[in-house]
């Protein structure tokens, strides 16, 4: 006939099996990547932008004064930089850049004797990557045409257009310049120098902005990623390896104190933030087990502090710190570590950033014993 003995406040009930409490851990730190503001200034060190786009447009009118050669030239020009974030299959944080660009240009020479047009474009891309065993893809480019024009140039005069302190939309008004300009010829012309007037306008975008949390929810999904595999030592990179000899609960090892880590969220200068869990176990020793104990059942305990080695588990005047409590309940069924049966018994993670600082101790109590 089944019996049962209890003992309340008591870790050290003389009627159960010693019990041992295992853990796993998986933490992901991530500095901020992106775009800082367009004038390189940024007032906000906790905010950078995933995407830019660039446009301008160029026209030049000149005349060659020796052979009254003229000409005219017009290029516009888009390029469009992005950031994307993703987490792989191994929790794997991928920042990847994309870029695309797009110019296009034509004109005419034309005097006394000969006129000709020209004109061409070139469009480059570069894809980001979507796993961490790829490498970084390569800028790709592609040309037509018979002239390839260089996109127009800010000089260093022109940044007083960009009054703005990291504004998502900041512009460049037109302007004129005049001098000497090198003229474009076709092939079987030689360049000429020609004097003339050009104006161009010039327009850039930031978008997108991440702010620290952006980056930290990212650490948070990358953790809950790796905690999964860690569960059932699941491959965990590109070279599918694995804890221990690759058995599903290889990955386990002996909880013991612990801290949790500073997330960063509350410091302003801050460009950098991690995330952190950890998740544990409570198991007796398999053999034997379902030939005298139904079940063994309790809480697992964890707090701070405490004078004179005294714990919450076995001493009534515990001066320390109980941070939570969870009850657990072990009987026999799925075989964990091949030696034990096991049950869950609590996590934690540092996005409660009040333990900061404290050094976290674990023990159990055996509240109640059922035997077979």
């Amino acid at each position: 006939m089944a019996s049962s003995c209890s003992q309340e406040n008591n870790g050290c009930a003389n009627c159960a099996p010693g019990l041992s409490i295992w853990v796993i851990e998986a933490s992901t730190g991530q500095t901020m990547v992106g775009l800082g503001c367009i004038n390189g200034n940024n007032p906000n060190p906790k905010q950078v932008f995933f995407q830019q786009i660039a446009r301008a447009t160029f026209n030049y009118n000149g005349a060659d004064n020796v052979i009254d050669l003229s000409t005219n030239d017009s290029s516009s020009y888009f390029d469009n930089t992005s950031y994307v974030a993703i987490i792989d299959s191994y929790g794997i944080i991928i920042i990847s850049s994309t870029y695309f660009s797009s110019l296009t240009s034509n004109g005419f020479y034309s005097d006394e004797f000969m006129s000709f047009s020209f004109g061409g474009g070139e469009n480059c891309r570069k894809l980001s990557r979507i796993t961490s065993c790829q490498p970084e893809p390569d800028l790709a480019c592609s040309y037509s045409g018979d002239y390839i024009n260089s996109p127009p140039t800010i000089s260093p005069d022109n940044w007083n257009c960009f009054q703005e302190v990291c504004n998502e939309s900041i512009s460049c008004t037109s302007f004129t310049r005049s001098g000497s300009e090198s003229s474009y010829a076709a092939s079987n012309v030689s360049p000429l120098w020609a004097s003339g007037s050009g104006a161009y306008q010039f327009r850039r975008m930031n978008t997108s902005p991440k702010n620290l949390l952006f980056f930290y929810n990212l650490c948070k999904s990358s953790v809950s990623t790796k905690i999964s595999l860690l569960e059932t030592n699941g491959p965990q990179d590109c070279n599918n390896s694995k804890c221990g000899g690759g058995k599903k609960d290889d990955c386990w090892g002996a909880a013991s104190s612990f801290s949790i880590v500073d997330n960063n969220l509350d410091d302003p200068n801050a460009a950098s933030t991690t995330s952190q869990k950890l998740k544990f176990k409570i198991a007796a020793i398999k053999e034997g087990f379902d030939k005298k104990y139904k079940s063994i059942s309790g809480k697992v305990i964890f707090y701070y502090g405490g004078t004179g080695g005294k714990t919450p588990c076995c001493d009534d005047d515990f001066d320390g710190t109980v941070v939570e409590e969870r009850s657990y309940s072990i009987s026999s069924g799925s075989t964990f570590k091949d030696d034990y049966f096991a049950a869950d018994c609590g996590e934690f993670d540092n996005d409660d950033q009040t333990l900061v600082g404290e050094t976290i101790n674990i023990c159990y109590t055996v509240d109640k014993v059922d035997f077979i």
